[in-house]
């Protein structure tokens, strides 16, 4: 049976295992069906949280996705966002991997939000999504194991969306296809990562010194830091993509005789020549139905159209396509990708800023008080309030990320049939706390060049070993260099993500290898996150 924390009926009880599939080992916090609100043994505070949403539509408003036949939501039976407050859960000892629910409500973090409380501090948060249907989040709690904690459901937000919507609760050793909340606080907290380690707390710009829970993080022995994701409220609606890499937020104007007019964002109002513009995103994180092709134009609806871009007006384009010149409305259109452009060999060595609304800058950086200020080779100096930092990067020669490393040799072995090759996946845009991850699949081997080691500077290899979501099986994780090993350890599912920080003997190849442990269960798999070599600086270079 499976156990429950908070008091609940037997009958919503027997409803949750129906439409969950509950494991026999998971816990439930609360489920929302006793119809009474907050569920008893819940404090609450304010208006917010007075009554459930029953099934269905709920006045004039209709929640998606909920279990069962109510929810808590601070929503109003008039769908009206302006009431606010708090609910708190009684205690709970962690007991599993993860926390999983389903939420709902505005994008204000730490303002509309769900919380997990130990010590009476948050230790993970998420908010919603601006969408009334309900998605599935889970905390992975797998490094706080026995830690006594509280849920905290937030609504301190009156702007639309002001509202926050929350149903099934459990402690659970699967998160399923739940978007994970691996580390931190999503509404403060981040990660700064420098030459002596990686620090997760609360990261503030105080007086142009870089601090994370009020200790000073020089920025001279900072290799980059990500802050929790938080969508700004007033976005610019469209985007162009430079041929460097870089994204500006903004709002596009036209397009004429090669130069394009952008007004709003990063700056004022700016003529740009497209030799340097990779693409034109019309309708920012919209997905492409079909493979990126150069020379294209992508629509929400209809085929993609192959031609040369004309001209952009206010209301319309026009692409030169075989059918002739042909003029389409701005509505309904994704992006127009460029013919092949270069790309900046320098762009490396530069630092990398990413912004909250999207937007990605390469320049040489430095701290102002409150602002973070870029040296931009175009837009000269661009001076970025900290508040809209979503992570940075500097660009100096001590790291080099794996997924830049050359890759010599992979074997693929698998049992059955051959796994999937390792895979580099970008978290820069994430609520994970990591910029990217090398995700490896059971009986592979991966070889990689090292950089060339430097007289006098010893190397390190440094990671967070993390179970790839939704895994089943039992691993065996190695790393050698040149044939000799430095490291070697079994990894299970519910092993918590570990910190790795390793010192390279000499040797230019490094091998990782993932096998499968005692328990051979698929999906199975290992994430190798914000993986890289550091080279530390000497002082006598």
């Amino acid at each position: 049976m499976v156990r429950n924390k908070a008091i609940m009926g037997g009958c919503g009880f027997l409803l949750l295992v129906c439409a969950l599939g509950a494991a026999a080992d998971d816990i439930v916090i609360a489920d929302f069906e006793e119809g009474q609100g907050v569920p008893r043994g819940w404090k609450h505070e304010g208006t917010a949280f007075s009554s459930p949403i029953r099934k269905g539509r709920h006045g004039r408003v209709k929640v998606i996705g909920f279990r069962g036949e109510s929810l808590l939501s601070s929503l109003s039976w008039e769908g009206d966002d302006g009431g606010t407050g708090r609910a708190l859960s009684p205690e709970f000892v962690i007991e599993r991997k993860y926390i999983r629910f389903l939420v709902s409500g505005g994008d204000y973090p730490g303002r509309t939000c769900v919380n997990l409380l130990v010590e009476g501090k948050v230790v993970r948060s998420v908010a919603g999504h601006n969408a009334m249907n309900l998605e599935p989040v889970a905390f992975d709690v797998s490094s706080l194991s026995g830690k006594t904690a509280q849920i905290e459901i937030v609504d301190e937000e009156r702007r639309p969306w002001g509202h926050i919507s929350v149903d099934q609760i459990v402690q659970t050793n699967t998160a399923g296809t739940s978007k994970i909340i691996r580390t931190g606080n999503s509404a403060s907290g981040g990660t700064v990562q420098t030459r002596e380690g990686r620090i997760e707390g609360d990261i503030q710009l105080r007086d142009g010194v870089l601090r994370v829970d009020g200790k000073p993080a020089p920025l001279e022995t900072v290799h980059f830091v990500v802050m929790p994701a938080r969508s700004p409220h007033k976005p610019q609606p469209h985007a162009v993509r430079m041929a460097g890499g870089e994204v500006w937020r903004t709002r596009i104007e036209g397009f004429s005789n090669g130069k394009l007019s952008v007004v709003g964002g990063l700056c004022d109002k700016r003529i740009i020549d497209v030799a340097s513009v990779a693409a034109i995103d019309f309708s920012p994180g919209t997905k492409l139905r079909s493979p990126a092709r150069p020379g294209t134009l992508y629509r929400t609806e209809g085929r993609p159209i192959p031609g040369k871009l004309v001209w952009i007006k206010e209301n319309d384009i026009a692409i030169d396509c075989p059918l002739g010149i042909l003029p389409l409305p701005r509505t309904g259109l994704v992006r127009y990708i460029f013919p092949n452009r270069g790309t900046n060999d320098q762009q490396g060595e530069l630092d990398e800023i990413g912004l909250r609304d999207g937007s990605v800058l390469r320049g040489n950086l430095r701290l102002d008080e409150q602002n973070v200020v870029l040296e931009h080779p175009t837009l000269t100096e661009v001076s970025l309030p900290w508040d809209d930092v979503r992570y940075l990067v500097r660009g100096n020669r001590e790291i080099t990320w794996l997924t830049d490393l050359e890759c010599i040799r992979i074997d693929l072995l698998g049992p059955l049939a051959p796994p999937a090759a390792p895979r580099p996946v970008d978290l820069r845009r994430t609520d994970t706390g990591f910029l990217s991850s090398v995700q490896v699949k059971p009986r592979t081997v991966a070889r990689y060049r090292l950089p060339t080691r430097r007289t006098g500077r010893p190397r390190m290899f440094r990671t967070v070993l993390a179970s790839a979501d939704g895994c089943l099986g039992d691993m065996t994780v190695s790393l050698e260099v040149s044939g000799q090993s430095i490291f070697k350890r079994k990894l299970l599912p519910t092993d918590p993500p570990q910190n790795l920080s390793l010192p390279l003997p000499d040797g230019d190849e490094l091998q990782l290898c993932v096998d499968f442990g005692e328990r051979l269960a698929f999906p199975c798999g290992v994430d190798f996150l914000d993986a890289h070599i550091m080279v530390p600086p000497s002082e006598k270079l």
